[in-house]
């Protein structure tokens, strides 16, 4: 066991962590754009000789180089500033993350990112009731908000630490918004180069078609082959869409709420059945048919018939399509409860009878079913 005090409070840990780690398991919060929980730490990442962004090649100081971070989960370890991301800790340890020095290196930190990245919908006046169809502070046009104004994780932690008031005006490089290929558009302008896609891309997804390069301190985020993200063998998985924190990458169907997962997941949605199409998808690839058949079998009792009538709406909204053709889902349902049919499973349990007798009108997958779970709930 580990006993620390953060911010004069005493926790106990049972497992040796970063103090960032520690903190979100403790519930308390520690400002940072570079890490994420399921992504390795930024400054185990290497930069590579050149990446390309469009059809413009960049080629960095050298290979090898590693970045250190934004340094926005600065926190005080006994009397010492420290990264959180990159310290252990350590028994009797005593943390602060709302010392003075601490506000005051974070605000630093914070106004040197700013200054490479449009703000003006951190500090304009009319940013809270801000309707994103006309600017009544004349802002031009490139440094007005992005679609994400409102749920970005930028705007959040710039909340949290207060953008200062000394940050410098940002200038629009005039970076081409490059939203050719499908699925997602990329905007280097609101990049933050915060790595977490590369990481996504390499370590989460072990593709690698997304790299950094090191030019004048800063890492500059491109494709690692070719210009084009298919000619970097990019799978178009969106998980780099996902973890981006700002707009940089977005999708070209952007929604939020209720409506988001419907927009990303449309297979699943258009199942008559409530099928998990992707998790089934991804048995399938890791070479587990029988995981692959239970998924179906949780929806679906009757699975091997219904994949003979199924009309596969899933395949008519397939994002895949977007990019060559439709995945053939249909089929795939066919072949996985094919390999599943000799299967021996448990004897299913059965309610005791009510005495109850329902009439099933139709003897189809649908009926049969329905009579599946009546009988199932002790119904004759």
């Amino acid at each position: 066991m580990l006993r620390v005090k953060i911010n004069r409070n005493e926790y106990v840990l049972q497992d040796r962590a970063s103090v960032l780690e520690a903190a979100r398991s403790l519930g308390v919060y520690i400002p940072s754009l570079c890490s994420h929980p399921a992504l390795p730490p930024v400054r185990h990442s290497a930069s590579e000789a050149f990446v390309f962004r469009a059809a413009e090649r960049i080629d960095g100081d050298g290979g090898g180089a590693h970045w250190d971070g934004c340094g926005l989960c600065a926190v005080e370890v006994d009397g010492e500033l420290v990264r959180a991301c990159a310290s252990e800790i350590a028994d009797g340890m005593t943390i602060s993350t709302t010392s003075p020095e601490v506000v005051s290196y974070r605000k630093q930190r914070l106004a040197e990112l700013l200054s490479n990245h449009p703000h003006a919908c951190l500090t304009c006046a009319q940013s809270e009731g801000c309707p994103r169809t006309q600017c009544s502070s004349n802002v031009q046009v490139e440094e007005r908000c992005c679609e994400l104004f409102g749920s970005c994780e930028l705007e959040k932690v710039s909340r949290f630490i207060g953008v200062p008031p000394s940050v410098s005006r940002y200038r629009p490089r005039g970076l081409p918004v490059l939203s050719e290929e499908p699925l997602f558009a990329w905007r280097p302008e609101l990049c933050v180069s915060c790595l977490r896609c590369v990481r996504a891309c390499r370590d989460l997804r072990g593709v690698g078609a997304l790299a950094f390069v090191m030019t004048g301190g800063r890492p500059v985020v491109g494709t690692s082959v070719a210009p084009g993200r298919a000619e970097s063998h990019c799978r178009f998985c969106g998980a780099c869409v996902e973890v981006c924190p700002t707009g940089a990458l977005l999708d070209k169907r952007h929604s939020v709420g209720t409506e988001r997962e419907r927009a990303l997941v449309p297979c699943r949605n258009a199942c008559p059945a409530g099928v998990d199409i992707p998790r089934l998808l991804r048995h399938i690839a890791r070479g587990e048919p029988a995981k692959a058949a239970r998924v179906i079998r949780e929806k679906v009792p009757l699975a091997f018939a219904a994949s003979y009538v199924c009309f596969h709406p899933c395949e008519e909204v397939c994002r895949r399509g977007e990019i060559n053709e439709p995945i053939s889902i249909c089929r795939s349902k066919r072949f996985v409860v094919g390999e599943d049919g000799n299967e021996v499973r448990p004897a299913l349990e059965r309610r005791s009878p009510t005495g109850k007798k329902v009439a099933v009108i139709g003897s189809g997958p649908a009926g049969l079913t329905a009579a599946y779970y009546l009988a199932r709930k002790g119904h004759d």
